[in-house]
């Protein structure tokens, strides 16, 4: 194993991953091991140890795939140039360095796992909030239209509660002015009347006041004879009759 498989160990890869899947592994462990996103201090030390072993590996990686990146099996970014470490022997047993480097890398791998549950967990609970937030701004928002229609409902029903009472008003107005007129032609004719009735007794008594002191006339019988009364001879008319004159007398 050279330097290049480990770097790629150290990001959790496999040898021979392209340069395109180097950067986003190296994005996404920077986000995660970054020590502005830990809480005490011991976490953050080891944050920032961590971090430094990514950028270290990354910058190998990148280096390597800017100058001296082969295509082919041959390069030494392939998984089949690693080949056995020297002094390799099969008999001897396993060998301490590559289990140290196993591992390594497991624990590499491990703490890439976690830390992409981690950056999983974390972006479910930014999603939750976030839905949280929206749901509760729907919900203020329900509520907030729910009060102002209540509003609307009671000054509506307050205009029409004023707009009755203005009628209701009117209309008593209406009956008061109607009674008044009527009665005000009930008390016309009555002070018409008793002033007629007046003025008549008035005249009557007039009447009876000068009939009191007119002479008195007797009226002529007619059953009884006419006498025929007297004319000078210097009033009598020529050529008249007696009956005028005594119907004169």
């Amino acid at each position: 194993m050279n330097d290049l498989h480990k770097a790629f160990t150290v990001l959790g890869l496999e040898p021979g991953a392209p340069l395109e899947m180097v950067k986003r592994r190296y994005r996404r462990l920077a986000l995660v091991w970054h020590p502005d996103r830990m809480t005490n201090a011991e976490t953050k030390r080891e944050a920032e140890e961590e971090l430094k072993k990514i950028n270290n590996s990354f910058d190998k990686l990148k280096k390597h795939f800017e100058t001296e990146h082969k295509s082919g099996p041959r390069c030494r970014c392939q998984p089949a140039a690693a080949g056995p470490p020297p002094n390799y022997n099969s008999h001897a047993g396993p060998d301490p360095r590559r289990q140290q480097e196993d591992a390594e890398r497991k624990r590499n791998a491990e703490r890439a796992r976690q830390a992409s549950e981690a950056e999983a967990a974390r972006k479910r609970n930014e999603e939750r909030q976030r839905q949280a937030a929206a749901d509760e701004a729907a919900q203020q928002a329900a509520e907030s239209a729910h009060r102002t229609q209540q509003k609307q409902q009671a000054a509506d029903e307050a205009m029409k509660a004023e707009a009755l009472r203005k009628d209701e008003n009117l209309r008593w107005k209406c009956a008061v002015i109607i009674g008044a007129t009527f009665v005000a032609l009930i008390a016309y004719c009555w002070i018409g009347c008793a002033a007629r009735d007046i003025v008549h007794g008035i005249g009557k008594g007039w009447e009876d006041l000068q009939e009191q002191f007119k002479p008195k006339v007797e009226s002529p019988r007619h059953n009884e004879p006419i006498p025929n009364p007297y004319i000078e001879p210097y009033n009598q008319i020529p050529g008249g009759t007696e009956s005028p004159w005594r119907y004169a007398q």
